[in-house]
């Protein structure tokens, strides 16, 4: 069966590892230390199941181990061969199906292939002998990548669509001033402009200011292609984004939540710390008694987010509205108590409780842990919006 590097690319080493010549020398590197390996045993099964890139690799183990060794120059030279064999027919059938992409991937991964063996001074190597094939590789990968630009253009495609093929052309050639000002053409007409306005109520002014400034804290801090922050009163503003937040909060007081006798049976020990026993030799018991009080306290926050985010010129058309809310508490409980502690050690859902009376968080950090959570959530959701 053939197997070819392209179709091995999800190797052992890594889901999708490239094939390359720093690749290469870790993996040697690291086999090295690998005592238990045997590199021959290794490689021959690898090359049984068709996984000629890691059977090269254990190949290339036994080479260095032995430069001079008839054996290892010839397995590690057809390990070579058979992958140079197998990459040459996959680069054709690329060809041969006009997916000059793909062809130049294959042809990187061929140069990469001799580049790599030459540095490990294979005999007969050639480094540069597919630096040709790579860049006819890359002007056809271009023309194709180009002409996927204009047939979009024609098909009359969104400008999202056109806007990605031209990156791709770009990818193949970053110094095309041709391209570059194409592209900068169609991302000034793409690009939004965006002023933020708050339309909160006077009470609710502080919290809305401080979730303003960490929506465009996240707005600003990722790589935005497509929108820019406006200032309010810039002339370029084209759309904008309206933030509407009510909160709530509620503090609570300690309440008793439960209280009683507890009672537990103990055995009645001497001075000595033994065991107390009757005439007729069986244990005395005594109950041990307290009583207790337990405490609860709740506070809470909660928060109601709105974002909308609309054309200022007619029809102001909507791209992208945000509403939820949420609510932040946090409890906390501890018990009193008076009598014999044994009854309440004994208790272990009263003990649990603990006998910390420290206040739960207070209603103004749980409702500023809920709007953070609910901005950074529809930032996220808008800038995918905005970029897609």
């Amino acid at each position: 069966m053939h197997h070819s590097l392209q179709q091995e690319r999800n190797c052992e080493f890594g889901a999708g590892c490239p094939m390359n010549r720093s690749l290469f020398s870790l993996v040697i590197i690291g086999l090295l230390g690998v005592a238990c390996v045997n590199p021959r045993t290794t490689a021959q099964e690898y090359k049984a199941l068709g996984k000629h890139e890691l059977a090269s690799q254990y190949f290339a183990l036994l080479y260095l181990g032995d430069r001079e060794s008839p054996e290892a120059q010839s397995d590690f030279k057809a390990s070579l061969d058979l992958m140079h064999r197998n990459l040459a027919l996959d680069y054709d059938k690329a060809l041969e199906a006009a997916d000059h992409q793909a062809a130049l991937g294959i042809a990187v991964q061929q140069d990469e292939l001799a580049r790599w063996e030459y540095s490990l001074r294979v005999p007969g190597s050639e480094p540069n002998r597919h630096v040709d094939q790579l860049e006819r590789s890359r002007r056809a990968a271009l023309k194709q990548a180009i002409k996927k630009v204009d047939d979009l253009e024609v098909q009359n495609a969104t400008s999202q669509e056109r806007l990605r093929s031209l990156r791709e052309a770009m990818a193949l050639a970053p110094d095309d001033s041709e391209l570059s000002n194409r592209y900068e053409r169609m991302r000034s007409k793409l690009k939004k402009h965006i002023r933020v306005r708050l339309n909160c109520a006077q009470s609710h002014q502080i919290d809305c200011l401080a979730a303003k400034s960490l929506l465009m804290q996240k707005l600003t801090q990722v790589n935005r292609e497509l929108f820019v922050i406006s200032t309010n009163d810039s002339e370029l503003a084209s759309f904008e984004l309206v933030l509407s937040m009510n909160t709530a909060r509620q503090t609570g007081r300690w309440v008793m939540e439960r209280s009683g006798r507890l009672t537990t049976k103990l055995p009645k020990k001497n001075e000595f710390k033994e065991q107390v026993k009757n005439k007729k030799g069986k244990p005395v018991y005594f109950n041990a008694h307290a009583n207790y009080s337990s405490y609860v306290m709740t506070n809470q926050g909660q928060v109601e987010l709105r974002l909308g985010l609309q054309e200022l010129k007619p029809p102001h058309k909507s791209l992208f509205t945000y509403s939820r809310g949420l609510r932040e508490s946090d409890t906390k409980r501890y018990y009193t108590w008076n009598g014999d502690e044994r009854a309440v050690k004994g208790n272990t859902n009263l003990s649990s409780l603990g006998t910390d009376q420290r206040m739960p968080l207070d209603a103004e950090a749980l409702t500023r842990r809920a709007w953070q959570k609910l901005i950074r959530d529809a930032s996220a959701k808008l800038v995918n919006v905005l970029e897609n």
